[in-house]
């Protein structure tokens, strides 16, 4: 049974302890959709050597096209 997870990965929370929330997403649901950010999160070592091993597959060409503002906001300073 997956467990919901709380897809604000930019929360308070989860930047002041980044183990517990990606540790618990890991074991429940590895190949995560994060509907806030509309986009995949993978969190196991295997999978992520795997999608990088495969750039036929998987591109940045949709991350270097999205319209939308950043998430979480960029400082104009940090531009």
């Amino acid at each position: 049974m997956v467990t919901a997870f709380d897809d604000n990965m930019f929360s308070p929370e989860a930047i002041a302890d980044p183990y517990t929330y990606f540790g618990g997403l890991r074991p429940e649901d590895p190949k995560h959709w994060n509907e806030k950010l509309l986009q995949w999160i993978i969190t196991r070592h295997q999978d992520l050597v795997w999608v990088a091993r495969h750039d036929e597959l998987f591109s940045s060409q949709n991350f270097k096209r999205d319209t939308r503002p950043p998430l979480p906001p960029i400082d104009e300073a940090d531009i």
